[in-house]
Parts: structure tokens; C-alpha cells; sequence
């Protein structure tokens, strides 16, 4: 039975010391590593993208700015040079979508978003819809733009994409996600985050 006792007591200290050297190194990895941001940093072209529970958050010219998608996620959908032309430097910028369209509530919030961005930039800009209504809001449609004062025109559509129909930037896609999308690809290019 002794021998039966060490052995007990053999394996008793073992686990003992199993544990104490996980709690040692639990210990280490709390102050090595515990105190760094948990949803971690990706840097686009200088500037540091820090990943938080709705998306991402950057500092552009001094500004937080918050984000759904990171430049990198974003590149995928193309930017034709005109369209990069229209909206660098322009006098005004105007936004429209229709009343009726099935995200017309995410379409009124980027137009806000557009108009925002815009306006730290020194940009006016118009927020309408593309039939009138009893709201008072303007009815801007792409019949009005002109190179100096180009339409965003915000749209449902089968496709996510961002594309040009004379001096209109036609911003589309099937969810109120890919819209999103789509309109932060085009603050990045204003924010001159992304090129193209």
C-alpha cells in the first residue's frame, strides 16, 4: 500500500504543478497581451483602421470617422476616372432616390451621410427625391447634372455597382448593405482615402 500512496502522492504534485505553471503563464499572457485592443488595426495607405463592434473608425484630417467597411473590402468595385473627376473638387453635389424604392429609408440616411461628408469638405449640397410629395422635398433628378454640380443618384438595383450616365453618378445595389457600400466607396475617393 505505500507504494500505492507515493504514487498517489506523485501524481498529486504533478497536477499540482500543472496548474500553478498555467496560472504563471495565464498571468504573463494577461500583462503581455491582455491590455491590447481586442478587434485589432489595419492600416490603408497611412492611415489606421481600428476594427469595433459596428465596423471600423479611423482618424481622417484630425476627424473620428466611423465606418461599416474597410477601404480593402471596397476595392473590388470599380470607379471609372470621370466619375473620380465629378466628385474632386466639385461646387455642389446633389442626392436623390426615389420615394417609393424599397430602401428608401437606408437611401434618405446616406444621402445625410453624402451631404455630411460633403460639407466638411466645403461642398454644398441638396438632398431631394425623384417625385414630389407632401414632405417639401426637392425633386432633383439626373436631368440636372451638370459637370459642375453632378446628381448621386441612390437606387435598389440587381447589382452593386457605381456607375456614370452623362453627369449622374449612379449609385445601386440589391440590399441596403451593398448601398451602404457602395456609398462609403464613394466617400473614400472624397475623403481621398481611395484613389480609384
Amino acid at each position: 500500500m505505500r507504494k500505492q500512496d507515493v504514487k498517489d502522492a506523485r501524481k498529486r504534485k504533478i497536477i499540482v504543478l500543472v496548474l500553478a505553471g498555467l496560472m504563471v503563464f495565464s498571468v504573463f499572457g494577461a500583462v503581455f497581451y491582455g491590455f491590447s485592443d481586442p478587434y485589432g488595426s489595419v492600416r490603408y495607405k497611412g492611415i489606421a483602421f481600428t476594427r469595433t463592434q459596428n465596423g471600423w473608425m479611423a482618424k481622417i484630417d484630425k476627424q473620428p470617422m466611423s465606418f461599416l467597411n474597410h477601404p480593402l473590402d471596397l476595392e473590388y468595385m470599380n470607379v471609372t476616372q470621370d466619375i473620380v473627376q465629378r466628385i474632386k473638387n466639385p461646387v455642389e453635389i446633389d442626392t436623390t432616390g426615389s420615394l417609393n424604392d424599397p430602401a428608401n429609408e437606408t437611401i434618405a440616411l446616406l444621402q445625410y451621410d453624402l451631404a455630411r461628408t460633403l460639407e466638411k469638405q466645403g461642398v454644398y449640397s441638396i438632398a431631394g427625391a425623384l417625385e414630389s410629395s407632401s414632405y417639401n422635398i426637392p425633386v432633383i433628378t439626373c436631368l440636372d447634372a451638370t459637370p459642375q454640380k453632378p446628381v448621386i443618384l441612390i437606387k435598389t438595383a440587381n447589382e452593386t455597382m457605381i456607375r456614370l450616365e452623362q453627369d449622374c453618378i449612379i449609385l445601386q445595389g440589391p440590399t441596403p448593405y451593398d448601398l451602404a457600400a457602395a456609398s462609403e466607396r464613394l466617400l473614400y475617393i472624397m475623403l481621398g482615402v481611395m484613389d480609384e
